[in-house]
C-alpha cells in the first residue's frame, strides 16, 4: 500500500501543471466530449489472456480468447460548485475455453472472469474539442479456472487494485471523438482458493481445499476508444484495451504448500452502442 500511495501522489503532483494550463479552455454545453462523458453503453468484447507462472518450466501457462459483454456508464457534471467532476464505471464479463499447459502436458480449460472498474477525476478543457482528465482508479477482478486434469479444479482467483491515471480526449468533429487512457497502480488483496484433485490429495496427503493469500504487485492499463454519437444522442463505439498485472508469491499455507508469483497480460477488443444523456 505504501507503493500505491507513492504512485498516486506522484501522478497528482505531475497533474498540477496540467491543471494550471488546462484552465484556459471552457466547453460549451454541446461539447462532443461532454456527450461522450455523459452516457451509458452496452456491447460485446473479446479478451485475449496470457497467464504464466514466473518459474522455470514446467510452470503453469494459460492463453486464449474468451468472448463476453460490457456495460458501462459515465458522468461529467458539476458538484458543490466545481465543474468537470468525472466518474466512470464499467463491468466486463467473459467466458470460454482456453489452452492450459504445464511442461509437455496441454489441455483445454474453462476460463470465466468478471472485471469491475471505477475512475474518479476532474475534466479540464484545452478547448471545446480537447480535454484531459487526471483520475484515481480502483477495481476488482474475479477469475475462475477449470482444468479437468489439473492439480486443483476449480481454481478461484480474485484481487482488487488501486492506482491513478489520465484520460485524453479529442473531438474530430461534432459526432466523432477519440479517447486515450492510461494508468498505473498496484494489485491488492489478491487470493487463490481451489479444490485439490483427488489424485493429488492421495499422492501428497494434502487437504481437499486450499487457500493462498498472494502478495501485492504492479498493475498497468492503457486503451484507445472511438465514439460516434449523432444529433439524437444515439451512438456506437469501438475500443481496444490492454492491462498487465502480477500476483506475488503466497508463501507457505497451513498445509505446507505455496503458490508462485505469476504475470497476466490481456488485450480486449470491444464494440457496442451507447446513449448520451
Amino acid at each position: 500500500m505504501k507503493k500505491t500511495a507513492a504512485i498516486i501522489a506522484t501522478m497528482c503532483g505531475l497533474s498540477l501543471p496540467v491543471v494550471a494550463f488546462a484552465g484556459v479552455g471552457s466547453p460549451s454545453t454541446d461539447s462532443p466530449i461532454l456527450k461522450v462523458n455523459n452516457s451509458v453503453s452496452i456491447g460485446f468484447n473479446d479478451i485475449n489472456s496470457n497467464y504464466s507462472e514466473t518459474l522455470p518450466s514446467p510452470s503453469d501457462v494459460e492463453n486464449g480468447w474468451t468472448p463476453g459483454f460490457h456495460v458501462g456508464a459515465s458522468v461529467d457534471t458539476s458538484l458543490f460548485g466545481i465543474n468537470g467532476i468525472y466518474a466512470d464505471f464499467g463491468y466486463d464479463y467473459a467466458s470460454g475455453k482456453v489452452t492450459y499447459a504445464q511442461g509437455t502436458h496441454s489441455e483445454k480449460a474453462g476460463h470465466t472472469e468478471n472485471n469491475l472498474h471505477l475512475r474518479l477525476g476532474k475534466t479540464m478543457f484545452f478547448s471545446n474539442s480537447a480535454a484531459i482528465t487526471p483520475y484515481i482508479m480502483g477495481g476488482y477482478r474475479w477469475w475462475y479456472r477449470a482444468v479437468p486434469n489439473g492439480v486443483a479444479n476449480p481454481e478461484n482467483y480474485s484481487n482488487a487494485y488501486v492506482g491513478a491515471g489520465a484520460l485524453f480526449q479529442y473531438a474530430i468533429n461534432n459526432d466523432l471523438t477519440l479517447s486515450l487512457h492510461g494508468g498505473i497502480g498496484e494489485v491488492v488483496y489478491a487470493s487463490l482458493s481451489g479444490k485439490t484433485n483427488p489424485y493429488y490429495v492421495a499422492l501428497y496427503n494434502s487437504p481437499a481445499e486450499q487457500k493462498f493469500s498472494l502478495s501485492d504487485r504492479p498493475y498497468y492499463t492503457a486503451g484507445i476508444k472511438a465514439t460516434y454519437i449523432n444529433s439524437k444522442n444515439l451512438g456506437i463505439y469501438a475500443d481496444v484495451d490492454y492491462r498487465d498485472f502480477m500476483y506475488g508469491a503466497s508463501g507457505f499455507n497451513q498445509a505446507g504448500f505455496e503458490e508462485p508469483s505469476s504475470q497476466t497480460s490481456q488485450f480486449s477488443f470491444g464494440a457496442g452502442v451507447m446513449y448520451s444523456f
